[in-house]
C-alpha cells in the first residue's frame, strides 16, 4: 500500500489546490498568530467567520422562529465564491507572475 505525502492535487498540476496551506494556517490561528495565519490560507479565517454567521443565523431562526434560508444560502455562497477568487488568484501569482506564498514550489 502506498502511502501519499502532501497534496495529490498539487502534485498532479503543479498549482495549489483551494485548501492548500489551510492546516499551516489553522496552526498558526491556534498559536495566535493572526498575520501567519491569513500568509498560509486566508480562506481559513473567512469560513471560522462564516460559520460564526451561521450560527447566529440559526439561533435567530429558532429564537424568532422565522426563516433565514435565503440570508443563510447568501452567506455560503459568498464563502464559495471567496475560496474560488483565492485559489484563481494564488494560483494566477504563482503560474505568471512566479510569486510562491508558501515556498512548495521553490
Amino acid at each position: 500500500m502506498i502511502i501519499s505525502q502532501g497534496c495529490s492535487f498539487k502534485t498532479r498540476f503543479h498549482i495549489y489546490c483551494p485548501g492548500c496551506g489551510g492546516t499551516r494556517a489553522l496552526k498558526a490561528l491556534l498559536q495566535f498568530h493572526l498575520i501567519k495565519s491569513l500568509y498560509y490560507n486566508p480562506i481559513v479565517i473567512i469560513l471560522i467567520i462564516n460559520i460564526i454567521i451561521l450560527v447566529i443565523l440559526k439561533i435567530q431562526e429558532k429564537k424568532y422562529n422565522k426563516s433565514v434560508y435565503k440570508i443563510r444560502k447568501r452567506v455560503l455562497n459568498s464563502f464559495l465564491v471567496s475560496w474560488l477568487v483565492y485559489f484563481i488568484f494564488r494560483n494566477i501569482l504563482l503560474i505568471y507572475f512566479g510569486i510562491d506564498f508558501l515556498g512548495d514550489f521553490i
